[in-house]
């Protein structure tokens, strides 16, 4: 028997899962880091280029367009409902990649603040500390308004599971 349930965002739930995704995803390398420059080098592999992120968004909001059309236009035709759900299955394998990027840098400083506490405490200061500290609660934000926007646009219809 299923039973409706109140569909609520669950922020909480989702920010847990996405620092879980995004520790699992960028931090783990800087543990391996020995020197300040290996770190810098890595940071900079982690975080996406601005060119790259701008692609990734508009792959986004090309998989908002195709879920939008494919669960708002009824097709008749057999071929063509399965030739859209092809579609949107492609569509849905890559318009999460800006999810994926956010995760990835979000880690990356994750990693940052965790090896930067116990490798270089004498170049640490509060103003550094908290200006990576607001950066990485910003990509959180992100992080799960893109998490919930993938999880709609796969399938508008579903009940919210963080409810």
């Amino acid at each position: 028997m299923l039973q409706k349930r109140d569909q609520k965002f669950g922020f909480i739930r989702r920010a847990r899962r996405e620092l879980t995704y995004a520790f699992f995803l960028g931090a783990p390398p800087f543990f391996a880091c020995t020197s300040s420059k290996e770190v810098s080098d890595l940071v900079n592999a982690l975080l996406a280029a601005p060119t790259l992120m701008s692609y990734y968004l508009w792959l986004l909001f090309a998989f908002g367009l195709v879920s939008v059309f494919i669960f708002r236009v009824t097709f008749r035709a057999y071929r063509l409902i399965r030739k859209s759900r092809e579609v949107h299955s492609f569509f849905v394998n890559i318009g999460g990649s800006l999810l994926t990027a956010f995760r990835a840098a979000l880690g990356a400083m994750m990693g940052y603040l965790m090896v930067w506490c116990y490798r270089d405490v004498e170049s640490m200061s509060v103003a550094g500390t908290a200006g990576v500290l607001g950066y990485a609660c910003m990509a959180l934000a992100v992080c799960v308004w893109l998490a919930w926007t993938d999880e709609t646009l796969r399938n508008p219809h579903a009940v919210s599971c963080y409810s």
